[in-house]
């Protein structure tokens, strides 16, 4: 028996065999992960700004796994801010010669910013302890402060303005100014891609905090966030999540070799298509039958809103409705009005006002060149084919050759660039010769919307000599004598990007907020 069992090998003796064998393997891929970790930190610390770049048609393609985020994972909020990390920003939201030199921009290992951006101011974003953007939240409200939560998404957050010119801090300054009888304090509990599902998860802490006020300000984000549950919270769950998110995520060799394949397999989508989904999208959800997930977006939009209003006024605490948007009449802001005037709350209508803005604006630049002014009008009933005179300035542009329009009617030859032609000679509806003023007349349905970009100076039917990434559109109908309004190439009115306003958007709503706070109200 004795023999026997000495030449039955024993379990610890063959499990170290195996182990020496797969010891090489793992020392390996342990070098890997920390010479890869090491080049990821190095151009990270060299690197002094991050370009924030919009692509031409939305198609971004694989993101590079060595960009940092200023986002981390949460087991309720799906994710938050990452607490005290600062970064500086360059947002490119500029014309461009193709969609695959911005795409290069994003994918340099170490970036080199192009000459004409260096000068392009920066955006500091610096997150406290919590992972908010700005300093550390006093807990104890000071004796004779009036303290203002602000709870929202990008457009809180002051996505692509710099900390200053965001407009909680805005609305802050503002009040102090107009009103040095009291302290006015605004604390700002957003963060990018935020919903209100997040608001009413966030509300415990701004509870805490003791405000007078709370802004709510969420939309652009809702229809993202339909339907959607928290991970399961037991136990055996979170460790698994945690392994999973660990081994595709937290293993930066692993998440390279992935950047790696999907580079391979990348082809670039269609640019009308990148173009006009949110255009459709719009008009799609606005439809007089809507799809049924917006009709459950829009149910717990309602929910959350009145859930947090709720919690407020129950506390004795002000609430004002915001909503954060460019989408003028959109669903959510139809589903707001309701609540406010059910609830009695003050609603700020943040598009509307960007509308007016960009229409002085445009009124300004019209009035500088001394050419003819486009006026609003009702829009006939009739659907009819109208002339329509089509105008843009070249701005800073440099035009080597012409200025081309393209759009979604075959009008405007259905979206293929560079191939109808706009003119600076005092011909096809162009006011002044020479005046750097780009024009062309066309027909088109009056009550038709109509989506179009202009290129400058390409290669025909190809998409380069690009506009700014986000695509124009206009009713034909709406403006008198089919004068539409001067557009201007590289310029998109209020706009900072494709989503979200600028500093001046930011300084109208605080200036309209702080009117509302000091004038009273429900």
């Amino acid at each position: 028996m004795n023999s026997e069992m000495t030449r039955r090998p024993t379990s610890r003796a063959l499990l170290f065999p195996v182990l020496a064998s797969f010891l090489p393997a793992l020392l390996l891929l342990v070098a890997v992960e920390l010479s890869v970790r090491a080049a990821f930190w190095l151009r990270n610390t060299l690197s002094e700004v991050t370009p924030i770049v919009y692509v031409f048609g939305d198609d971004v393609g694989p993101v590079p796994p060595w960009r940092t985020s200023t986002i981390e994972g949460d087991p309720l909020l799906g994710w938050r801010g990452r607490p005290n990390i600062t970064e500086s920003w360059v947002h490119i939201f500029a014309p461009a010669r193709s969609a695959a030199s911005q795409r290069h921009l994003i994918r340099q290992f170490f970036p080199q910013m192009p000459d004409e951006f260096k000068a392009k101011p920066r955006v500091l974003v610096s997150l406290n302890s919590e992972g908010f953007r700005g300093g550390e939240f006093q807990e104890t409200k000071p004796a004779g402060t009036y303290r203002v939560v602000t709870l929202g998404d990008s457009w809180t957050f002051g996505y692509s303005v710099e900390q200053h010119q965001a407009y909680p801090t805005l609305l802050e300054a503002e009040l102090n100014k107009l009103d040095r009888n009291k302290t006015y304090e605004v604390v700002d509990l957003s963060v990018p891609g935020y919903s209100s599902y997040h608001g009413v998860r966030l509300m415990k802490r701004a509870l805490e905090l003791n405000p007078d006020l709370i802004v709510i300000g969420y939309a652009i984000n809702e229809h993202l966030m339909a339907g959607y549950m928290p991970p399961p919270n037991h136990l055996g769950s979170q460790l698994w999540n945690s392994f999973v998110d660990f081994a595709t995520d937290g293993l930066k060799s692993v998440k390279l070799v992935r950047y790696w394949a999907q580079l391979l397999s990348y082809h670039a989508g269609s640019t009308v298509a990148g173009l006009t989904k949110q255009a459709i999208f719009h008009n799609r959800v606005a439809a007089a039958e809507p799809p049924v997930w917006m009709k459950e977006s829009l149910r717990e939009y309602e929910a959350h809103i009145l859930m947090i209003s709720d919690a407020a006024r129950a506390r004795g605490i002000r609430v004002v409705l915001l909503y954060p948007e460019f989408w003028l009449d959109g669903p959510y802001l139809k589903a707001l009005k309701e609540l406010s005037a059910e609830l009695n709350l003050p609603l700020v209508d943040w598009s509307s006002m960007l509308a007016r803005a960009s229409q002085n604006r445009v009124a300004d630049r019209e009035r500088r060149f001394g050419v003819a002014r486009s006026s609003a009008i009702s829009v006939p009933d009739e659907d009819r084919l109208i002339d329509v005179l089509f105008r843009v300035s070249q701005g800073t542009a440099q035009v080597s050759q012409r200025m081309y329009i393209s759009g979604s009617h075959p009008s405007l030859n259905s979206f293929q660039p560079n191939t109808l032609a706009m003119y600076d000679d005092g011909t096809h509806g162009d006011e002044v010769a020479g005046d750097k003023i780009w024009s062309l007349r066309v027909r088109l349905p009056s009550n038709s919307k109509v989506l179009y970009t202009y290129t400058n100076s390409g290669d025909a039917g190809v998409w380069n000599g690009l506009d700014i990434p986000i695509v124009r559109q206009v009713l034909p109908g709406r403006f008198l004598n089919g004068i539409l309004p001067l557009d201007e190439f590289g310029t998109a009115e209020m706009h900072a990007d494709p989503w979200h306003t600028n500093a001046e958007g930011n300084s109208i709503v605080a200036k309209e907020l702080a009117s509302i706070i000091l004038n009273g109200g429900p």
